[in-house]
C-alpha cells in the first residue's frame, strides 16, 4: 500500500457577482460661490475709446436696482470687434470680487458673468464684450460678446458652470482679489450711444475634493493584526461624486517613510465592495459614503508596528486625494505557521491470509501483531487550530476490493474482510477524531474526506499521531495484488 504525503493544500474559491449597470456620461455635481459683485473698479485710460470707461457712478453694478454705471457717448469709434486691443471702445475693469470661499483642493469647473445693461438707442447693433484676467491684467481670456442690447434692461448670461473661458484650468490663487478682474468693453454702432450697466454678477462653479476619510479598520493601536490585513475606510463627497481610494502604509509615526502604497487606480487587485462606475480610473469605484475594503497583497513583517493613512479622491471630479486626518498605528501578530509531515509514505502488509490479521509496516513486510506503520506530525499557531483529513479508497486489485470497515470503530476479526485505520496521539493538544480514536479500527469511505484528528487551540506545539493499519481477508477473497493511495491533508484556521 502506498501513502502520499501532502504537506498542505489550500483552495481559494472566489465568487464574483456581477451587476450590469447601464450608464451614460459621468454626472459630476458642483458647488458654487454664489453671486459675487465688484468691490472696486478702474477705468482703462489708454488706447480705450474715450479713455474714461464707465465714467459716471461706476460703483452702481452690485445689484439689479436700475441705478446704473454710465459710459456716455461711449467710445471714440463704432466697433463690433470683441477683442483686446480695441482702441476705439470704452473699457472698464471691475475688481475685488471677494472670491475666497473655494477650497484650495477644489477644481474650478466654470465661470458665469451675467451683465444686466441697456443702451439709450436701438439703432444698429450695440453689445458688451466681457474679458477675464487671472494675473492682474497681464493676460486676458478671449472675449465673450452679448447679444444686441436695446433700450431696456436685459441680462446676458456669458459662460456656464462648465465653461472655463478658453482656459484648461483655473486655480484659487488666480481668482483672488489681486489677480481676478472682469473687463467690460462697450461695442457700439455709433459713438453717441450711452451704455448703462445696472448689474455685473459673477458666479464661480467648482468641484470639491472628497471629505476627510475615516479609517475604520484596523482600529488605531490594534495588535495581533494579520500580516495581510484588510483595511476598511469611508469617505463622503459634498458633490456626490463617486470615489476611489488609496492605502499607504508607513514604518514611522510621522507617516513619512513609505512601506507600501496601494492605489486603487494603479491596481484594483484586493479592492472589494465597489458599487459604482467612473470614467477616469479607477473605473470601478464607490458611491459616496460606501465603505471601501482593501486586502493587503504583499505580506507585512510579523510582530512589527506600522502606521497607515487612507486617502480618497473623486476620479471624475477634482481627481485630487484627500488624506485621513490621523496616521493610525497597528502591530502585526506573529507569522502564521503550519507544519505537517509523514514519516514514511510507502508501507505494506506483505501476504494476507484468512487465518490471521496482518498489520502494515514501514518496511512493507507486514506484521501479525499491531504495530506503528508511520507517524503524522502537525502543529500550527492558527487561532482555531487545524484538522487533518484522509481521502482515498480501500485496498483494491483490479475490480476486486477488500471491504472497508466503515464508520464504526471495530475490532479485528480474522477470516472477515477488513481494511481499517486507527491512530494514537502524543504530545501537544492534538486529538484523534472518532471513529479512529478507540482500540478498534475504522475506515469511513462513505464520508471521505474524513476527519481523523484535530487541534483546537493552535498552540504551535507539535502532536505526533501513530498510524496503524489492519488488513483481513476471508476464504473467498479473490487473489491478487491489492493496493491503495491515501491522501492526508491538514488545514489550519487562522
Amino acid at each position: 500500500m502506498k501513502l502520499r504525503n501532502n504537506l498542505l493544500r489550500i483552495v481559494f474559491i472566489l465568487v464574483i457577482t456581477g451587476v450590469f449597470i447601464l450608464t451614460g456620461w459621468p454626472v459630476v455635481y458642483a458647488a458654487n460661490t454664489g453671486v459675487k459683485t465688484a468691490g472696486g473698479n478702474t477705468a482703462v485710460t489708454s488706447s480705450a475709446g474715450d479713455n474714461n470707461g464707465f465714467e459716471t457712478t461706476p460703483t452702481n453694478t452690485t445689484s439689479s436696482n436700475n441705478a446704473y454705471a454710465f459710459s456716455l457717448n461711449s467710445g471714440s469709434a463704432a466697433s463690433s470687434s470683441c477683442g483686446i486691443p480695441n482702441t476705439g471702445s470704452d473699457q472698464h475693469d471691475f475688481t475685488t470680487f471677494g472670491i475666497s470661499t473655494i477650497p484650495a483642493t477644489a477644481k474650478v469647473t466654470g465661470i458665469i458673468v451675467a451683465p444686466e445693461a441697456k443702451y439709450d438707442n436701438n439703432s444698429g447693433i450695440n453689445t458688451l464684450c466681457i474679458f477675464l484676467t487671472y494675473d492682474g491684467g497681464t493676460n486676458w481670456t478671449t472675449g465673450k460678446n452679448t447679444a444686441d442690447i436695446q433700450n431696456s434692461d436685459s441680462t446676458n448670461t456669458l459662460g456656464s458652470s462648465s465653461d472655463l473661458w478658453g482656459r484648461s484650468a483655473w486655480t484659487t490663487t488666480e481668482l483672488n482679489d489681486t489677480n481676478f478682474k472682469v473687463r467690460v468693453m462697450t461695442l457700439v454702432a455709433s459713438t453717441v450711444r450711452d451704455a448703462s450697466l445696472d448689474y455685473l454678477p459673477v458666479t464661480v462653479h467648482y468641484n470639491e475634493a472628497p471629505n476627510t476619510p475615516t479609517q475604520n479598520s484596523p482600529a488605531n493601536s490594534a495588535t495581533g493584526v494579520s500580516l495581510t490585513p484588510t483595511f476598511l475606510m469611508t469617505a463622503t463627497d459634498n458633490d456626490s461624486d463617486k470615489l476611489g481610494y488609496k492605502v499607504t502604509i508607513y514604518s514611522n509615526s510621522g507617516c513619512t517613510t513609505v512601506v507600501q502604497t496601494n492605489d486603487q487606480a494603479v491596481s484594483a487587485t484586493g479592492w472589494t465592495g465597489t458599487d459604482a462606475s467612473c470614467t477616469a480610473v479607477p473605473t470601478s469605484c464607490y458611491v459616496s459614503g460606501t465603505q471601501a475594503s482593501f486586502l493587503t497583497q504583499t505580506a507585512l513583517s510579523a510582530s512589527t508596528q506600522y502606521w497607515w493613512k487612507a486617502s480618497a479622491k473623486d476620479p471624475d471630479g477634482t481627481g485630487n486625494f484627500t488624506d485621513s486626518s490621523t496616521c493610525n498605528t497597528f502591530t502585526t501578530g506573529v507569522a502564521q505557521s503550519l507544519t505537517f509531515s509523514i514519516s514514511d509514505n510507502t508501507i505494506g502488509f506483505a501476504t494476507l491470509t484468512s487465518s490471521a490479521a496482518r498489520y502494515a509496516t514501514g518496511d512493507t513486510t507486514g506484521s501479525t501483531t499491531e504495530v506503528e506503520a508511520h507517524t503524522i506530525t502537525a502543529s500550527t499557531n492558527a487561532s482555531s487550530g487545524y484538522v487533518i483529513t484522509v481521502n482515498g479508497a480501500t485496498l483494491t486489485s483490479g475490480a476486486n476490493t477488500i471491504t472497508a470497515i466503515g464508520s464504526s470503530n471495530t475490532a479485528s476479526s480474522a477470516g472477515t474482510e477488513q481494511f481499517g485505520l486507527r491512530l494514537n496521539a502524543s504530545g501537544g493538544n492534538g486529538a484523534v477524531s472518532s471513529p479512529y480514536a478507540a482500540a478498534g479500527f475504522a475506515f469511513d469511505t462513505a464520508n471521505f474526506p474524513d476527519q481523523i484528528a484535530s487541534d483546537a487551540d493552535g498552540d504551535d506545539v507539535s502532536t505526533t499521531y501513530s498510524a496503524r493499519y489492519l488488513g483481513n481477508i476471508s476464504t473467498t477473497t479473490d487473489a491478487g495484488v491489492y493496493n491503495t493511495t491515501l491522501t492526508y491533508v491538514v488545514t489550519a484556521s487562522f
